[in-house]
């Protein structure tokens, strides 16, 4: 139990902070850990109803994509490099429109590979310009932090609230159906939830 507590999110000196063996154990889908890193944001007295791992946004540096499901909120967490964390919730009764968006692998391919080409033939022309190295080394450097952030954009889930900020939950394109499973159980929730407030 000890062991437990240690592991739980905490703040401490205005920073949240995950464990890593409690954020390596959500990264594998086990609900014990992903119910705790949630109970950071969450009150206790909700019912948890669903939490998920969807896998990590970016090929470097990527943030960990976690979603909870509870009898009154959907909820997202990203945990990225050097303690980055962003949550965001929505209430049932808020949510008003959701989209699960699976695009093509090929235009993830294409910009790539044109961000790749571009900033190696970009850097290519410098050098024959006799441009400084460092100028070289930048974009080359720019063209890979580009290559980078590109996937962070591709492939997500939105939850519409109203009068609030979108809820964003990304998804690797193979767990897209735990995606789509976990948008279903949010519109179920939100059913009970709009039901149970007009009594």
């Amino acid at each position: 139990m000890v062991a437990a507590a240690q592991e739980l999110p905490r703040l401490t000196e205005g920073r949240i902070r995950i464990a890593s063996s409690l954020l390596d154990r959500a990264k594998r889908d086990d609900s014990q850990a992903l119910i705790a890193m949630f109970s950071q944001f969450i009150p206790p007295e909700e019912q948890v109803a669903q939490v998920a791992y969807f896998g990590v946004q970016g090929w470097l540096f990527g943030k960990h994509s976690f979603a909870c499901l509870t009898d009154k909120r959907a909820a997202s967490l990203k945990v990225g490099s050097f303690g980055e964390v962003v949550y965001q919730d929505g209430y049932h009764e808020f949510i008003n429109s959701g989209v699960v968006y699976q695009p093509s692998r090929l235009w993830l391919f294409v910009v790539g590979a044109w961000l790749c080409l571009s900033s190696i033939s970009a850097a290519i022309a410098l050098s024959n310009a006799d441009a400084p190295v460092l100028v070289v080394l930048a974009t080359l450097l720019l063209g890979a932090l580009l290559l980078v952030y590109w996937p962070k954009i591709f492939y997500r889930m939105v939850l519409w609230v109203r009068e609030g900020v979108p809820v964003y939950l990304f998804s690797n394109r193979n767990r897209i159906m735990k995606a789509n499973s976990f948008y279903r159980h949010v519109t179920d929730c939100r059913e009970r939830r709009v039901h149970a407030l007009k009594r």
